[in-house]
């Protein structure tokens, strides 16, 4: 295996641990805006599993 090879990889897997970090706070944002109103924590308390 080539260094070339080597460092291409290293950043192929950097880049797909930032975006395995990046995509559930954008997820959790997205929902947050739709669900404005709505406490989802005191809801799941209150036994609304849906």
């Amino acid at each position: 295996m080539s260094l070339q090879t080597a460092v291409i990889g290293i950043v192929q897997l950097i880049i797909a641990i930032i975006l395995a970090v990046i995509a559930p706070c954008i997820g959790f944002y997205v929902l947050g805006k739709i669900t404005k109103g709505i406490e989802e924590e005191k809801e799941i308390a209150r036994g609304n599993t849906a």
